[in-house]
């Protein structure tokens, strides 16, 4: 079986969800945002780091970005807050978070290990180049979901391996985690040693994207209308209540 054909099965159950908005008023519209600057240096398409919890992973306030994020959940469960809403991810899954969806991480297992990749707006431009390709240019997920899959268990190994060799150069894994692979609140800024090696690397989760937009299931995904009913399912969406 070739890459390609590896890119186009890759996606054994490929969802969008959103929170039950019928009896509880959206809490978003009372969320403080934050724009965060992510520091990245000219030479970097993005950054990538692997967020482990026995490491004392930093936990960031919620924020956002102007990059487009994507997570694997390598091991163990995360817990998010978008918008908003909770949402629970566990082993295998792949997300993204679009550069206006304010989000922070609240909660996760002590066995959790996930990888955080982010790709600066430039690389997007470039590698979307067609109208075809206009739904990876979004701020946000309209009806306020988190964009997940769920890989195969062939694509998920090729996935890790590749972001695993991507490593390779990276900086101390503790300070990584300690940093949050940024440095919010201090002079740290994210570097590695072959920035060459990182930029193509980074190319395939993107890969996984834009093929999703080639088929169709992309479109098809963002312009769903599921409501979920309320619970604590992993993966469901259930809003915040203080």
């Amino acid at each position: 079986m070739t890459t390609d054909d590896n890119f186009s099965t890759s996606f054994e159950k490929t969802v969008i969800r959103f929170a039950d908005t019928l009896s509880i008023e959206p809490l978003s519209s009372y969320i403080v945002r934050l724009l965060v600057n992510l520091k990245l240096g000219k030479i970097y398409d993005g950054l990538l780091y692997l967020a482990e919890a026995a490491r004392n992973l930093h936990v960031v306030e919620s924020h956002h970005h102007i990059e487009l994020e994507v997570n694997l959940v390598v091991q163990g469960t995360i817990t998010y807050v978008v918008d908003g809403l909770r949402f629970s991810f566990s082993s295998r899954t792949l997300l993204w978070l679009f550069p206006e969806q304010e989000h922070q991480l609240v909660d996760l297992s002590p066995n959790a290990r996930f990888y955080v990749a982010v790709f600066k707006p430039a690389l997007i431009s470039r590698s979307c180049r067609t109208s075809a390709y206009g739904d990876l240019k979004r701020k946000t997920n309209d009806r306020g979901g988190v964009l997940s899959t769920v890989l195969k268990p062939d694509s998920f190994d090729l996935m890790e391996k590749t972001m695993h060799s991507l490593m390779e150069g990276a900086l101390d894994a503790d300070l990584l985690n300690r940093e949050a692979g940024f440095g919010q609140s201090s002079d740290f800024f994210f570097q590695h040693t072959g920035p060459d090696a990182l930029n193509a690397g980074l190319h395939y989760p993107l890969g996984n994207l834009l093929r999703m937009v080639e088929d169709g299931s992309l479109k098809s995904i963002l312009a769903r209308e599921t409501g979920l009913l309320l619970g604590t399912d992993i993966g469901r969406g259930t809003p915040l209540c203080y």
